[in-house]
């Protein structure tokens, strides 16, 4: 089967198509891109279990903490760890802005969709959802892309579903990829008491 960089080999010798888009142009390189947003969705995620007593939850969160590359202190109270990340996630958010607000076409590879595109809008994507339903650490949520300081992100992300391939991807149009923004209206009223 191979590892990523071996499948996206074989898909692009399979697809023309595929081939085209498949490239490294914009401002960010792929790995760029992947990492500025996965570093955000991480922080995001490991925030949230700041305080765990559970071995398994401290496990988890020390598995999120290095796959996104932050290290952490042993004299560090959760405490301070959260507004560490919090931190992180702020700035990962300035950076996206920074990056898509002064892109020159609506992709990061300019009029079409480019390679670091794909990595960029499918952490993007989760980190608009996680805000828009309040499972984030970021003590704006629930809200948007645009309350963290990454307003360019959500028109970013409008550009992508209206796309064809994305509504082939992802199976909903432009205005329905996010959760409602008062996530408690869909929420079993059960598991609110």
């Amino acid at each position: 089967m191979g590892g990523f960089d071996d499948i996206l080999a074989r898909a692009k010798e399979q697809s023309p198509r595929l081939a085209a888009s498949a490239t490294e142009r914009g401002p960010l390189s792929t790995e760029e891109a992947a990492g500025l947003v996965t570093k955000i969705a991480l922080a995001n995620w490991a925030g949230l279990m700041c305080g765990t007593q559970l071995a398994s939850g401290k496990g988890m969160m020390a598995g999120l903490l290095k796959a996104a590359g932050i290290e952490t202190g042993d004299s560090e109270s959760d405490a301070e760890l959260k507004a560490r990340l919090i931190q992180i996630a702020t700035d990962g958010f300035l950076e996206v802005e920074r990056v898509l607000s002064a892109l020159p076409g609506p992709f990061l590879g300019g009029e079409h969709p480019a390679q670091p595109d794909a990595f960029m809008a499918t952490m993007l994507v989760g980190c608009h959802n996680t805000l828009a339903c309040g499972l984030s650490i970021m003590p704006q949520a629930p809200c948007t892309l645009a309350h963290v300081g990454a307003p360019s992100a959500l028109r970013y992300l409008q550009a992508w579903a209206a796309r064809p391939s994305w509504l082939a991807c992802y199976k909903v149009g432009p205005h329905r990829y996010c959760p409602p923004r008062h996530p408690t209206r869909i929420l079993n009223p059960r598991l609110l008491s």
